[in-house]
């Protein structure tokens, strides 16, 4: 009996060791594979020459280091001939000072282009992800460059105090707090509310449609609906914006992982852009059941053939429409980090355009958001010519979808961390595919050319399929009701307001 428990005691000794060396050698096996069967064909990935930008043009801007100074105009303009400041006190005196700042570095003076981020706070409570998105993208770009910042919001009560402190202390730029008209504000005169041609009862009952729709991410909920209008039209309206050329958004939990070494707005200034966009994806088929006749008879209206109206060369029309150019393609340039020429979005033809599509309600009849909007104007209304792809961000969206660059030399340089093999930019649920195709460009080496009428197009989010559980966390807080009680028992955990 004693050999037997001896043994006993034995066994339940070795299992767990067993265990612990097959769990061991099952991650090192793996960690193989993937950096060898994985990684290994990526490595020698270049970017065709035709399709990388020239960045070299930015760097005439006088920024030759990244540590520059932490303020607007601070402790290095004294006017004193003796300082060895005093040449650059003069020049900045001719210029808008609210523009410029000094490279303590080299003392270069370096003038910013007319431009501003903006980002919409749907809801306060959702700070993690707003923080996360601010530093992402002051770290990787804004640091650098110390552009200013919109945040505008909607919600009665504001932004906390403490919540805009934080906000300002990451922030190198500006940092300015707006608040929306609402109906209740403005019932004349709004863009963030339902439209003027819906009675009370009617969006009594719209709101009732909303609550049990299942129309793809975020339908249930009308703050996300009456977001998209808004984003769409509205926002470069607010007084504050009229002050700016360019804007960059910057949706909640939008993830940069490469740095970015140019001035962006800069090369869409001196190279005549008036969009830029980091990811293009599909929505899902729910979303819009109406918006191919919507596409249709909008290009019947503009009387499109195959240019613009300035001839210059072909539209985007084609990126639009499936292979076969009878239905929607589902594509659109995502908005959560666009980048725009603001006065295109205040032009007539744009301002017609949103009027036509806001008098079809599928914004709350259907699941019709911002970035299917303004990828109908850009496709529509603009030269090919006028959109640029930046595609060396790492960007991640949203639903956490990542676009990592597949040139090595390119992460090296930019100091990349997203994986690359959790890239999806050349899969089915990307849309990337689908830009160069319209535009009959050379695909980068390595990446297979298929036929894309037997490659159709799939909306996919990663959220839910992620590895880290955490990052599901802030799932729909970002649109949930100022009443609704799972947003009361959040307040009571998280504290920090």
């Amino acid at each position: 009996m004693a050999s037997f428990r001896f043994k006993g005691r034995k066994t339940k000794i070795l299992i767990p060791v067993l265990l612990i060396a097959i769990f061991s050698l099952s991650w090192v096996f793996s960690e193989l594979y993937r950096k060898y069967i994985i990684l290994a064909p990526h490595e020698s990935i270049e970017i065709p020459e035709s399709l990388t930008p020239d960045y070299s043009e930015p760097e005439d801007d006088g920024i030759e280091s990244n540590e520059l100074s932490t303020g607007v105009l601070g402790d290095f303009i004294h006017g004193d001939e003796q300082d060895g400041n005093y040449e650059n006190y003069k020049v900045l005196s001719t210029y808008d000072q609210r523009s410029l700042f000094i490279d303590n570095n080299n003392g270069a003076v370096y003038e910013r282009e007319n431009a501003v981020f903006f980002t919409f706070i749907s809801q306060v409570s959702d700070y993690f992800g707003l923080l996360k998105s601010i530093r992402t993208v002051e770290d990787r770009f804004n640091r650098k460059y110390k552009y200013d910042w919109v945040f505008a919001y909607a919600n009665k009560d504001g932004i906390p105090e403490k919540l805009q402190g934080f906000i300002r202390g990451m922030v190198s730029g500006e940092t300015f707090f707006v608040k929306v008209p609402t109906a209740e504000d403005s019932p004349n005169d709004c863009t963030y509310c339902y439209p003027n041609s819906f009675s009370k009862s009617e969006i009594e009952e719209l709101k009732q449609e909303i609550k049990s729709s299942n129309l793809g991410p975020y339908s249930k909920f009308e703050k996300f609906r009456l977001k998209m209008r808004f984003q769409s039209f509205g926002f470069q309206n607010l007084e504050i914006m009229k002050n700016y050329r360019y804007y960059c958004n910057v949706d909640i939990e939008m993830d940069l992982s490469c740095d970015i070494d140019f001035d962006f707005f800069k090369f869409m200034s001196k190279n005549n852009k008036i969009f830029g966009f980091a990811n293009a994806s599909p929505e899902p088929k729910s979303s819009f059941s109406s918006f191919f006749n919507v596409i249709t008879e909008y290009k019947e209206k503009l009387s499109l053939k195959d240019t613009t109206k300035s001839g210059k060369s072909p539209t985007l029309y084609s990126f639009l429409l499936n292979d076969n150019g009878k239905d929607y393609s589902k594509c659109t340039f995502n908005s959560d980090f666009e980048i725009f020429d603001l006065e295109f979005l205040r032009s007539k033809e744009y301002e017609e355009l949103f009027k036509f599509v806001d008098s079809k309600n599928g914004f709350f009849h259907e699941r019709w958001t911002a970035s299917m909007i303004h990828t109908l104007a850009v496709s529509l209304l603009l030269d090919k010519n006028d959109i640029f792809f930046f595609y060396s961000t790492g960007i991640t969206d949203g639903e956490y979808r990542t676009v990592c660059p597949i040139s090595k030399n390119i992460r090296l340089k930019n100091k990349c961390t997203c994986q690359i093999d959790e890239d999806y930019t050349w899969s089915r649920y990307s849309c990337i595919r689908k830009y160069f195709d319209s535009l009959n460009l050379q695909l980068p080496d390595n990446v297979p050319g298929v036929d894309l009428k037997n490659f159709p197009i799939k909306y996919k989010s990663m959220r839910f399929s992620h590895k880290n559980e955490e990052k599901k966390s802030s799932l729909k807080i970002n649109y949930l009701d100022d009443n609704d009680p799972l947003l009361h028992k959040l307040a009571k955990v998280n504290k920090i307001f």
